[in-house]
């Protein structure tokens, strides 16, 4: 039967009535022990930033679409050609959707 040892860490008292939402982490760790995640009281959380695609100016979008690819006439002679101007034409829709709806901080 393997011998198995627990791995104890002792925390200060006042360091322990910081801790909060502790858990053993699931992800694998190429090794035979998992990691324990908690936050501190003090930690600020993480900023996340999305994109309301409400608020979307579109006639920003078009303008940038429209300054990107104009009227697109992509040349195409073989299978390869198709991908180069899909990717062109697909960044230039991304970008300008990027710059028609910004990325806004929010606060959770």
């Amino acid at each position: 039967m393997p011998v198995t040892n627990i791995d104890v860490t002792v925390v200060d008292k006042v360091l322990y009535r910081d801790i909060h939402q502790w858990h053993v982490s699931l992800d694998d760790t190429m090794s035979d022990r998992r990691q324990i995640q908690f936050s501190v009281k003090w930690d600020k959380p993480a900023a996340v930033h999305c994109r309301n695609v409400k608020k979307t100016n579109w006639e920003v979008y078009e303008a940038e679409l429209d300054a990107s690819i104009g009227l697109w006439f992509g040349r195409i002679d073989a299978q390869e050609d198709i991908e180069r101007e899909l990717d062109i034409v697909n960044s230039a829709i991304i970008q300008s959707f990027h710059k028609a709806c910004p990325e806004r901080r929010i606060l959770l």
